[in-house]
């Protein structure tokens, strides 16, 4: 059974006209006051064209050109006094000469006997040197010599270096023998291109003694190379 509507209630659907309609006439109320304002606004100020600037007219000067300072001119020199010529000197006459008196010949001639009679004997060539004199200097000159077998002078050591590395060479070495026939200097000739080979023929040869130099019977010092051959049979 239908239940009756107080006096206070409506229906849905009148509720819902009646919203659509206020809505509605909230509209219209606002798009009227719009165009009221849109045709009451004040009209737009108009632009106005900008004044053109005046032009500036700007020379350009030139650059003042520098003033030349002119120098003082300078005061004329003096005049420069002239020299005198010198006066020609005045040549002095030579005095001439005052004649010798000539001797007479038969003086002069005494003159030149006395100079000879006073005058020192002439010295006599030196006599000639006598072949004699130097004969010893031709006797027949014997060199020194190491190798006569009454001096058993060893061979050197053989290094046991040179051994075990198969070291061979030659040295040479000069001998300065005194007239006693000692070995008074030692040193190298020509190297055996191993030093420790070099420094044992040194050793040797500096205690040998040797047959010394000779010319004629006289014993003399000289010089004599020494061939040391390290060689491994």
């Amino acid at each position: 059974m239908p239940v009756p509507l107080g006096a206070g209630m409506l229906p849905n659907s009148w509720r819902r006209t009646l919203g659509v309609a206020s809505a509605a006439l909230v509209a219209a109320t606002l798009h009227g006051l719009v165009f009221l304002w849109y045709m009451n606004r004040p009209a737009p100020v108009p632009l106005i064209a900008a004044a053109p600037l005046p032009m500036i007219d700007i020379a350009l000067a030139a650059p003042a050109s520098p003033q030349v300072v002119q120098p003082a001119p300078t005061p004329p020199e003096p005049p420069k006094p002239e020299k005198k010529p010198d006066p020609a000197p005045v040549k002095k006459a030579k005095p001439k000469p005052k004649p010798v008196p000539k001797e007479p010949v038969a003086k002069r001639a005494e003159v030149q006997e006395e100079v000879r009679e006073t005058a020192p004997p002439t010295p006599a060539p030196p006599a000639p040197v006598k072949a004699e004199a130097a004969s010893p200097h031709n006797e027949v000159y014997t060199p020194a010599s190491s190798t006569a077998d009454y001096l058993n002078n060893p061979r050197p050591v053989y290094p046991s270096i040179a051994r075990s590395r198969h070291w061979e060479g030659l040295v040479l070495l000069r001998v300065y023998v005194s007239p006693d026939g000692h070995a008074m200097e030692v040193n190298v000739q020509r190297s055996s291109g191993h030093e420790v080979l070099d420094e044992s023929a040194l050793e040797a040869v500096r205690k040998w003694k040797f047959v010394p130099a000779k010319r004629g019977d006289v014993a003399q010092a000289s010089w004599v190379t020494v061939p040391i051959e390290f060689e491994l049979r």
